[in-house]
């Protein structure tokens, strides 16, 4: 609009009869021309702007794609923050050691199952090694595939066969038990399992016990628990459960083995002390069934080897 005012004042007339003036019919005539060319330069810039509006529209919609995009990239950023804090929580773990104590009880875990799976084995061997040579005599002469197979079964591997698909049957149940040798004469079982219980965790109500033999003085006895896990918690305590308690002080434990795996844990015993005697001082001992040479010798007096080797106390330590 202030582009049209200089043409209003322009030619405002100086007295009435302006109009008959031919020169300013001329300059007004001028004046229009110049007036319309204004307003079609301004219908031009008009229809420009008009023009450039779908533009302008598709910056709005841009603007919009950016916040999107960029609530976006918030979200993105939180969920990469909290992997970042889960990731902190991690390294944490690892340099607290509790990634590889859950890594070490696993490795400690598939050695135990390697540890049965080689005591089975063992049992089988020693039952097997029991059948008479007969057998495999009659096998050799036989003359033909006939006659070997009209040889009937031996009584020997039956009983042996039923022996072991017996001892494998009650093998749950002997997992979860202990066997406790030395205690007090006569001590109250449940002064014993109070003890126990108070050193282990274990609860009272997941403890059972019973003395064994027919002497007077019974010092031998045997703990059920309510797993096998938790005999093997019995059973590393045991050290500990010697210096708190005044019922077994003196006693020594081991698993409740099966008569097999009890006869190769007496037989094991006794070649460890045969060595022992022959170096004058403790370097062997017996874990799982086996004979293990100890890392660091220790003080040893020389022991029989044709006594009853079921535990610990025939091998005393003297320091």
């Amino acid at each position: 609009m202030a582009s049209f005012l200089r043409y209003s004042t322009k030619f405002k007339p100086k007295d009435p009869t302006w109009v008959e003036n031919s020169q300013s019919k001329t300059d007004l005539r001028n004046t229009v021309t110049e007036a319309y060319a204004e307003i079609n330069t301004l219908n031009a810039y008009i229809n420009s702007v008009y023009t450039k509006i779908p533009i302008l529209n598709g910056i709005d919609n841009k603007f919009a794609e950016l916040n999107t995009n960029n609530q976006d990239l918030i979200s993105k950023q939180l969920i990469l923050e909290e992997k970042i804090v889960s990731l902190h929580k991690e390294v944490s773990s690892l340099e607290q050691g509790t990634f590889f104590e859950g890594l070490n009880q696993k490795v400690a875990d598939l050695a135990e199952k390697l540890t049965i799976i080689e005591n089975f084995v063992t049992t089988i061997d020693s039952k097997i090694g029991l059948i008479p040579e007969i057998n495999t005599k009659v096998e050799l002469i036989a003359k033909s595939y006939a006659d070997a197979v009209k040889k009937p079964v031996s009584e020997g591997l039956a009983q042996i066969t039923r022996s072991v698909i017996r001892e494998e049957a009650m093998r749950s149940e002997r997992d979860s038990c202990v066997f406790i040798r030395d205690a007090e004469p006569n001590a109250k079982i449940d002064d014993i399992i109070h003890d126990i219980s108070n050193v282990t965790g274990i609860p009272i109500n997941e403890l059972q016990g019973f003395h064994l033999g027919k002497k007077p003085q019974k010092t031998s006895l045997r703990i059920k628990t309510s797993s096998k896990e938790m005999a093997l918690k019995l059973l590393k305590e045991m050290p500990t459960i010697r210096t708190k308690s005044i019922y077994l002080k003196n006693a020594s434990a081991r698993p409740d083995y099966s008569p097999t795996e009890l006869e190769t844990y007496r037989k094991s015993w006794q070649e460890a002390i045969q060595k022992n005697n022959l170096a004058g001082k403790k370097e062997f001992s017996v874990r799982n069934l086996q004979v293990i040479k100890l890392k660091e010798p220790q003080a040893w007096i020389c022991k029989k080897t044709d006594d009853n080797v079921t535990t610990r106390k025939t091998s005393t330590i003297r320091k």
